[in-house]
């Protein structure tokens, strides 16, 4: 166990810092979602759109810094990293319509599950395309 724990180290700190770092923007997100949900109005799906797409610049420039402590430089960085958020946009925004307006799930349940799965996503994809160092493998 310590061995493999050992041979995945850098993995496990990615992640970690990732979750953390993920946290932040998340917080900053779901205050935009929920604001705009509960103050002005607007559809769960929509409103998790806007807070997500604004989140992702918090959470790119924290994930460059501290997660995956890039020396690439930022207009390579940058645009692989909106690629991936682009995709976890639309599967967070479509997996909050499905589940609010088709099931009648409430809007915040749905967006932690959301929240869920595109973060595993995210993980992912940041890590072999957006960060991806030369010599790393997995």
């Amino acid at each position: 166990m310590k061995n493999q724990l050992t041979k995945h180290r850098d993995l496990i700190r990615q992640f970690v810092s990732f979750l953390g770092v993920g946290g932040v923007a998340t917080l900053f997100h779901y205050a935009i979602y929920i604001g705009l949900v509960e103050l002005a109005g607007i559809r769960p799906y929509i409103a998790t759109g806007i807070g997500y797409f604004l989140s992702t610049f918090l959470n790119y420039y924290l994930n460059y810094l501290y997660t995956f402590r890039s020396q690439k430089r930022h207009r390579e960085a940058i645009v692989k990293f909106f690629t991936i958020a682009g995709i976890g946009l639309f599967l967070n925004s479509t997996i909050v319509k499905i589940t609010t307006e088709s099931f009648g799930l409430n809007y915040l349940l749905a967006q932690v599950g959301a929240t869920g799965l595109v973060t595993i996503w995210n993980f992912a994809g940041n890590r072999l395309w957006t960060f991806r160092e030369k010599k790393q493998l997995t």
